[in-house]
């Protein structure tokens, strides 16, 4: 009986939980460097080269932003419903371009 109820509290939330986890892997690759753990060295140096002999400024890279504000929130929101309305589209025509499969 537990079980069971926890699995339904894990069914019932399953979005939002799917919602925080996407969150925090998009702040994870946004925080890491480009390059993978070989080529840091090649990364690393470049930067060392750019600011030290160079004196090149460092370039400040845009925080991800955990709140947007209203005007923004909104542009963001009819653009996810143009992408959707979209999406939804080309599915449906693509199922009627494929022949009947029996």
């Amino acid at each position: 009986a537990m079980f069971n109820y926890t699995f339904q509290q894990v069914q019932e939330h399953t979005d939002q939980i799917w919602k925080f986890q996407r969150h925090d892997l998009i702040e994870e690759y946004h925080s890491r460097p480009a390059t993978p753990p070989p080529f840091i060295l090649l990364s690393h140096l470049q930067l060392f080269i750019k600011r030290v002999i160079l004196k090149t400024p460092a370039k400040r890279h845009k925080q991800l932003k955990n709140k947007l504000e209203k005007n923004e929130e909104a542009a963001l929101l009819s653009w996810e419903i143009y992408l959707k309305e979209n999406y939804l589209q080309n599915q449906q025509f693509q199922q009627k371009q494929r022949p009947e499969q029996k």
